[in-house]
Parts: structure tokens; sequence; C-alpha cells
């Protein structure tokens, strides 16, 4: 079972009452790997920090010691460079954005935020890292990894559970460090008025997160966190920061996310091989398993022999049916023993590598709009097909691009944006010794083999569901 957050980029998630939520989609970023299915309570950032951060010396610094000290590790996305994007067009104007959740209008009437001196630098022991006026402990990114060092282990050998490990510290740690000083940046602005609003999405997300991870108890919810090393209040302060934050740093962006025309063609000349419409086939089905209700690992030869000839018999009714031009719909629904009989066989629009028989979808593709063929046989079935339509393979045009076009620009343009705000955090701020604080957390590795154990188990539950 894996674990997801909900996000306000998404259609069904949070936005504050009267609010703009930003067009482009995909900036939350939960943390998930290709291949692991471990149970994964991981609250990520969708502030793109991920990503790496962009001009900050401090953060480079630290990443390219680690980068020169394990040289084969696999590529990692702080190691990409954004180039700049021009943004020439003039804004939407202010007054669509309604009466909205806002962290960063009418500022001047605010009372400035107070923010205490910071307190030196790694003054407390390489188990803490300091981090402006507040700290962070290595337990808390421990508790972060462990969902993930399961799945991890679970997944790959023991030497690659270390190298994995250590890097993935290295991920926690600069979110962290980069979630604190947003939220020390924009903590303050939050007047009375607003708070409830923000308590409200939290308790939309959790009941969300409940429903999808824990058919809808709070109670399991918090049972589930408990047994990674996390609780409901760890859970709802995350979600706390990461709805503020997202909202600020929107509102902060918004009037700098903007695309021109121009630059929107360019993109679709320089990425027309990405618009392409790939061909699809309108395709009904009749299918005759001779197994149909007959336990087939068991049944003796008579038996198989029965069944088989009762398909023949059925394969020839078919054929002379269909050769007398009667409708193929009709004959599915009286015939045909797959799920979609009552639906007179139609599959819907398909495209390659769309349909799970490989060698029907070759012949579907191979067919003419209106043309029939069968019987088709595989293993102890057979099929007959016939192909209602078909959608040949074409350019999309750039008016139907645009959109998804413009979508991709925006993120770019706000990903790079916030990468370029988190550098300049870094850099005014006064962090702790990374490299010793990430060596404490390195030292406090969990086992392997405990790691294994946990990860194979949420791997059977998965399975089980």
């Amino acid at each position: 079972m894996g674990m997801r957050i909900s996000s306000l980029a998404r259609s069904k998630g949070i936005e504050f009452r009267g609010g703009t939520r930003y067009k482009g989609r995909g900036v939350i970023n939960t943390r998930q790997e290709a291949g692991m299915n471990g149970a994964k309570i991981f609250i990520g950032w969708a502030l793109c920090l991920s990503v790496g951060l962009l001009g900050c010396e401090r953060y480079q610094d630290w990443r390219a010691k680690k980068v020169a000290a394990n040289p084969n590790r696999p590529v990692q996305a702080d190691d990409r460079v954004i180039e700049n994007t021009p943004t020439t067009t003039r804004p939407k104007d202010d007054s669509e954005r309604g009466e909205a959740f806002t962290l960063t209008q009418n500022r001047d009437e605010r009372a400035k935020v107070d923010r205490p001196r910071p307190r030196p630098a790694g003054a407390i022991g390489s188990a803490v890292l300091v981090i402006n006026r507040e700290s962070v402990t290595a337990e808390e990114v421990l508790r972060r990894a462990r969902p993930e060092l399961a799945a991890m282990a679970a997944t790959f050998g023991e030497e690659s559970y270390q190298k994995r490990g250590g890097e993935l510290l290295t991920e926690i740690i600069r979110d962290l460090i980069s979630e604190t000083l947003l939220y020390q940046e924009i903590a303050a602005r939050i007047t009375e008025e607003q708070d409830p609003a923000v308590q409200k999405a939290v308790d939309k997300e959790v009941n969300q997160i409940a429903a999808v991870e824990a058919g809808g108890s709070t109670v399991l919810l918090d049972k589930m966190l408990g047994e990674q090393g996390s609780s409901m209040d760890d859970l709802r302060k995350q979600l706390r920061k990461q709805i503020v934050t997202q909202q600020y740093l929107r509102e902060k962006m918004r009037t700098k996310v903007i695309v021109t025309r121009e630059e929107l063609w360019a993109y679709y000349q320089n990425h027309g091989d990405e618009f392409v419409a790939p061909g699809r086939v309108h395709l009904q089905l009749i299918e005759l398993d001779a197994g149909k209700g007959l336990d087939w690992l068991h049944a003796n030869d008579s038996e198989k022999g029965k069944a088989r000839s009762k398909v023949e018999a059925t394969v020839k009714t078919i054929r002379e049916r269909l050769g007398k031009g009667e409708d193929f719909s009709a004959l599915a629904k009286q015939y045909s023993t797959a799920i979609s009989a009552k639906a007179g066989g139609d599959l819907g629009w398909l495209g390659r590598g769309g349909y799970r028989i490989r060698a029907l979808e070759d012949a579907a593709f191979g067919m003419k709009a209106g043309e029939t063929r069968g019987p088709i046989s595989i293993g102890e079935k057979t099929y007959f097909l016939k192909v209602l339509e078909i959608r040949p393979t074409r350019q999309v045009s750039f008016g139907e691009a645009q959109d998804e076009i413009r979508r991709r620009l925006e993120q770019e343009i706000y990903q790079r944006l916030v990468r370029e705000y988190l550098a300049k955090l870094w850099n005014k701020s006064q962090i702790g010794e990374l490299e010793s604080f990430w060596s404490e957390c390195n030292s406090r590795l969990p086992g392997y083999s405990a790691m294994r154990e946990k990860g194979l188990k949420k791997k059977a539950e998965a399975k089980g569901k």
C-alpha cells in the first residue's frame, strides 16, 4: 500500500474560500520511486524542494562533496540545471482573485514579522541542526525516512540499501531545511481570521488521506502513522506547513508565471514529436472460452474434448451467421464468454499497448474499418474481431496543444522561481554544519534486515488488497 498526500494542485484538492488556484499541475512531490510499493506516509513538498536549489552556494558545495564521494550514484534531480525562461506578457488582473486566503496582500497593514536573532550555528551538537532560531533533529530526519527505507530494503540488496539510504537522508535534510526556512518566513503573516481557514483545510486533507488509506477511519490512520514512527499530530503539523507555504508561494510567484504566445509556438516547433496523437481502433470482440465453467486443471480428457467440441460448433454457427450479414453485437451478446458480452463485445477505442492480448491487438491494427476477422485461436480461447472505426496517427495541431504547452511552461517557470527563492533563503540564513549532521543521521540508519522485514510485510499486505 503506497501512501499519497493529496495536493492543492489537484482538481479535487484543497482551495481556500474565494481563492485562486495555480493552473500548473504536478507540482506536488510526494517522494515516490518506481518499483517501491511499501507504505509511505511521507509528507513531500511541492515547492520544488526535490529539484535542487539554483544559486545556493552553501547547498551546492555540500552537494558537490557528496557527489564526489559517490561517483557511481544514480543521477539525481539536483544535478540538473533548468535555464531561465523569458517572461514578457502582462499578468491577469488581480481583481480575478476575489477574497482569497492571502498571505502576501496588504503587507503594509500587517505587523512586521518578529524574527529573533539566529543562534550560533551548530551550537547544540551533531544530532541537532540549528536553522536560524529553530532546530531539526536526527530523529526527525529518520522518522521521515523509515517508510522509504523499508521499501528500499524490500527491493534492493544491502549494499544498495546503504548507498540509497544515504542519498535519501541528503534529500530529506535538504527538504527539512527549505521547509523550515519557508515557514519561518511566512508563519507570522497568518492572521487570526485566516487561521480557521487553514485548520479547515488541514481537516479536509486528513479526511481525504483517511478515506484513501484507512477506509475513512482517522483512528486507523493514526495507528498506521504510529507504526511508521509518526503520529496524527506530526501529520497535521506537516500538512499545515504544506498548505500555508504552497498558498504563499503561489501568490508570491503568480504575477511572474507568464508565458507568451511566441514561447508557446517556439516550444511546439521544437517538441513537435511530443504532440502526436497515436492511431486508435474502435474494436468489438467475441470470445469463446472452452474452459468457461470448467475446472480445466482437474478436468479429464473426455470433459476437455466435449468443451472443445462445443466451441468448434459455436465457431461454425457464428461464421455462418456473420456470413449472412447478422449483427456482430447481437452475436456477441448471445455467445461471447467475455465481460464485454453485455455491451455487444464493444471494447471501445484502443491504442497500441492498450489491450492485454498482443496477438489480437496486432490483428486489429491490421484490419480496415468495418472488417470482421476470425476465428483466431489462442490457447483454449477462440476470438472474432470487428473494427468499427479507425483513427490514424496524426500530428496534434498547435491549437489543440496550446493548453498542454502552457501548463508545461508555467510549471517550469514556477519551479525555477521557487528554486531561486529558496536559494536566497538558504544564502541569507544561518544553518548548522550539514556534513556532521548528515553523518550523525547516517550513523543511525536502521539496519537492513529489520527494514527488509517491514518492507516485505507491507508488500504482502498491498498484494492482499
